[in-house]
């Protein structure tokens, strides 16, 4: 993420032919986070709450994109370019890598049920498998 907003960030500084490839570069690098990060709301959340959590997540993404291109807009009027303004809303992404480095939980090679204890079968309930073929 920090790659793609640093490159997106670049781009905006920048000018000639250098604004391609950073673009380039930053779409490239920040498409790679959807993926990468885009598990960790099936994984996080036990299953009855993970609609909930996908629906707190789905709109704190639109309230801060809405957010960040008011501000964006005001900054830049302010400094009179983009550049300068997308440099200093790039703190939020810089302090978002540093909590996905060091907050997120491994969950690669674990299965849901130890990632989310709630989600563990009760052994008193038939499977439903069991159900299926009875």
């Amino acid at each position: 993420m920090f790659g793609g907003v640093g490159f997106t960030l670049l781009m905006y500084l920048g000018s000639g032919a250098s604004i391609w490839v950073w673009s380039i570069l930053g779409a490239f690098i920040g498409a790679a986070t959807v993926p990468a990060l885009g598990v960790y709301g099936p994984e996080l959340f036990p299953t009855a709450v993970r609609g909930k959590a996908n629906a707190v997540i789905s709109i704190v993404g639109v309230v801060g994109s809405a957010t960040g291109l008011i501000f964006a807009g005001r900054l830049s009027e302010r400094f009179d370019a983009f550049g300068p303004a997308l440099a200093l809303l790039a703190i939020g992404p810089a302090v978002l890598t540093v909590l996905i480095l060091t907050a997120y939980p491994e969950t690669a090679r674990k299965e849901l049920e130890t990632i989310n204890p709630e989600d563990q079968a009760d052994p008193t309930e038939p499977s439903p498998s069991s159900t299926i073929e009875s």
